[in-house]
């Protein structure tokens, strides 16, 4: 993994943010100025009102001159406070819109193989940590700068008046500030250790998080029992947290305990000196004034120690969102489209084989075939035969681990892959749909060509049940957004994922199955309303039912990773093969199956 440095995260951080938000670097420099400002005329106002007291001026004149002081104090302190209120709004500002926009669309740009790889999503939940709140990664490291920048100016403030004390008075402070420093930095480099570890628990915790709020899921849950089994699950993912954990908490309390010690030294050191100076002389405003000096260089040292550490993990988490900023699996600098820029396509599959990360086999085996622009394919066989990682393939999510992928002749390892989803439209076998209104769903965006929506619904066949609602393309699907939001039964849904592929016009249509949950009649039915209304369109159409693929040009026979046979429906039931023996089989079950359904309607 690539390193870097504290000065590299610096800039990556602070550069966009002065080119675009500038006014959040002045803010800062506010900031600064008015934090060290405001401790500092405090300690001078304590020792004026003390100085004043002992000359003994009369009443009137003691209590103007306070009135006058704290008036000044009081508008500097409120200065200070709108510029910091400020300038931690301007902090949440940053991560979201300069920093967090980048990390979703890295997630939303990435290729899915990358998505699905465990090395990859550990990489991206550590990522995370550096855009999700206000005190890690970004926004930290932002904030800790700005503290750290006016602890410094703080320090060579108080530092100046502790060196006029006296030279040795300023060495003792900085030796025993510089130890307590180091005491601080133990439980962080304890934490960088296991992180990793507590980064997979997350991903653990996050996931049933997920589960539980899914509300297909809910059934299950309930009917098997499982709550206790995933509460067991939760549980375990955070004892495991809370152990790694401990000795972090142990180390930061020995380390107070250190830090605490060696400042009640120094404040004692700095006290009896001071004490022998106004034995000697020295006024006592003086020496007040001197003792918030001296107590605040400790605090000053004490603040840049902590934000010194916290600049270091913040930049350690910063590296960490760099890493999966700037990760990537192919080195392509420039992508290629086809000279028809997709108005057809052609697909040719060249010896591919694919194989999982830490698999122990491919699931695909040295496919070669090829789709002419405008024809319509089906790939059939059982479950597990490899049917959904090839449909992926094809689709350009996944790159293959041998061989070649062509689109209209080029390799799909130069192919600009991005311009090549925006001519192919996919259904797979979970229906996608957001908890939005059915014209959201079908576009994907806020605004659309009314018209055509309705045209393409009428096409699919779900035009009058869209027109029947009092809210009809504004009608919500699910209730997670809307309480009066609707659930489509299994097939209407697909008929709307039918005018989604409509309205889209693509020049490549893809369906991964996306009707198994459907009795073989309706599939069948549906597949022949999307060949029929995508007509001269290439397409691949995927199935396990063999059946409902029989009006396509040509049939691939896919087991066990490999193709068994092709040709089409009636060439391969004269072979006799493979594809005739399984045909035969899935006939006498519907047969079966429909008898006994007939059966029990008697």
């Amino acid at each position: 993994m690539k390193k870097y440095t504290l000065a590299s995260n610096f800039k990556f951080i602070f550069l966009p943010i002065w080119q675009k938000k500038r006014r959040y670097i002045w803010d800062l420099i506010g900031e600064v100025l008015l934090s060290v400002m405001v401790p500092f005329l405090g300690a001078a106002l304590s020792a004026l009102i003390i100085g004043l007291l002992a000359k003994q001026v009369n009443t009137l004149t003691l209590i103007l001159c306070v009135l006058a002081v704290f008036a000044g104090y009081g508008l500097v302190n409120a200065a200070q406070s709108f510029i910091s209120a400020r300038h931690a709004l301007h902090n949440i500002e940053v991560r979201i819109e300069l920093f967090m926009s980048q990390f979703i669309g890295k997630m939303l740009e990435m290729p899915l193989e990358d998505g699905e790889c465990a090395t990859v999503r550990t990489m991206m939940e550590k990522a995370n940590v550096a855009i999700s709140n206000n005190r890690t990664g970004v926004e930290g490291f932002s904030r800790s700068v700005t503290s750290l920048c006016t602890a410094v100016t703080g320090l060579l403030v108080y530092a100046a008046v502790a060196g006029w004390v006296h030279p040795l008075i300023l060495l003792m402070l900085c030796v025993f500030s510089f130890i307590s420093a180091w005491a601080a930095q133990r439980p962080n480099r304890y934490y960088n250790r296991i992180k990793d570890e507590l980064a997979a628990g997350q991903m653990t915790i996050k996931y049933i998080d997920r589960v539980v709020d899914n509300v297909k899921g809910g059934k299950d849950i309930r009917v098997f029992g499982l709550k206790d089994w995933i509460i067991g699950k939760y549980d375990g993912a955070i004892r495991n947290a809370r152990r790694l954990l401990v000795k972090r908490d142990a180390l930061s309390f020995l380390s107070k305990v250190v830090i605490h010690m060696l400042d009640g030294a120094r404040s004692l050191i700095c006290y009896l000196y001071l004490i022998h100076l106004l034995q000697q002389g020295m006024s006592i405003a003086q020496f007040v004034f001197l003792l918030e000096i001296v107590g605040g260089f400790s605090a000053w040292f004490m603040r840049i120690s902590e934000e010194v550490v916290k600049v270091k993990q913040c930049s350690v988490e910063v590296s960490d969102l760099r890493s999966y900023l700037e990760f990537e699996r192919t080195m392509q600098e420039k992508y290629l489209l086809p000279e028809n820029n997709f108005s057809e396509i052609e697909i040719v599959f060249d010896h591919v084989s694919y194989q999982y990360e830490n698999a122990n086999q491919p699931v695909l085996k040295d496919i070669s075939f090829r789709i002419k622009a405008g024809e319509h394919m089906a790939l059939v066989g059982l479950n597990g035969a490899g049917k959904s990682t090839l449909v992926k393939l094809i689709a350009g999510l996944y790159l293959p681990t041998s061989g070649n992928i062509y689109i209209n002749g080029i390799n799909t390892k130069e192919l600009d892959r991005e311009e090549y989803y925006r001519h192919q439209a996919a259904v797979f076998q979970d229906a996608f749909t957001l908890a939005y209104s059915i014209g959201e769903n079908i576009v994907f965006d806020e605004e659309w060509d009314e018209l055509l929506i309705w045209d393409c619904l009428k096409m699919a066949g779900l035009f009058q049940k869209v027109d029947s609602l009092p809210q009809k393309l504004d009608t919500y699907l699910g209730k997670d957004v809307a309480e009066d939001g609707i659930m489509l039964s299994g097939g209407e849904m697909q008929k709307l994922l039918l005018a989604r592929a409509l309205y889209r016009n693509p020049t490549l249509l893809l369906l991964d199955e996306p009707t198994a949950a459907l009795d073989a009649i309706a599939e069948s039915e549906i597949y022949e309303t999307y060949s029929e209304t995508l007509k001269g369109k290439t397409a691949l159409f995927i199935s396990h039912r063999l059946a409902s693929t029989r009006f396509c040009d040509e049939i691939l026979l896919l087991a066990d990773g490999q193709l068994a046979e092709r040709g089409t429906h009636e060439e391969l039931l004269e072979r006799g093969g493979a594809y005739s023996e399984l045909f035969q089989v899935q006939s006498k079950y519907y047969e079966a199956h429909a008898e006994q359904e007939m059966g029990e309607v008697v």
